[in-house]
């Protein structure tokens, strides 16, 4: 799905309102994750699917605070990374690479 197809869709929707605390939770918990996976570094090796699963989620909380704080949420993870290549070009954003 593109952009216009999540909002058509209404997968991706404008709440018109930041929720800062929610943005706080996001990125404590993607730290939290990140604090982890920097721990079991070496393990990643041996179950390389667990490590980019893990990392995976991490730029998801991520991606999902950056839309909490401009007033949009997403159902879908394809929707997610449609928002930021449409409202986020300064961050050049490979989506093959993501996808």
């Amino acid at each position: 799905m593109n952009f216009e197809e999540c909002i058509k869709s209404g997968t991706l929707t404008e709440t018109g309102r930041k929720d800062l605390n929610k943005v706080e939770e996001l990125l404590s918990l993607a730290e939290h994750k990140l604090s982890f996976w920097e721990e079991v570094k070496n393990k990643g090796d041996k179950y390389p699917t667990l490590f980019l699963e893990g990392h995976y989620e991490i730029i998801k909380e991520l991606v999902v605070a950056i839309l909490t704080l401009d007033g949009w949420r997403s159902d879908s993870h394809d929707c997610l990374f449609q928002y930021l290549l449409e409202n986020k070009k300064e961050l050049e954003l490979n989506w093959d690479y993501l996808t």
